[in-house]
């Protein structure tokens, strides 16, 4: 794998467990304090913008691809 590949899949990897992380400290939230809580919605703007990050990043560079 070239030098530039491998910076995209950890790049990739490191989204990815960000994206996870998160996931499940909403969940976390929401299972204590309930899903209209203001952290819980909070935290879901967060992932919500991972996930785009992570679209934009490597969705649309597969299709490019």
């Amino acid at each position: 794998m070239d030098g530039v590949r491998w910076i995209i899949e950890a790049e990739k990897k490191a989204l990815l467990q960000l994206i996870a992380d998160k996931r499940k400290e909403m969940i976390d939230i929401a299972m204590r304090k309930g899903f209209a809580c203001t952290e819980t919605v909070r935290c879901s703007q967060e992932l919500d913008g991972l996930l785009n990050v992570y679209e934009r990043r490597f969705v649309k560079l597969k299709m490019s691809g």
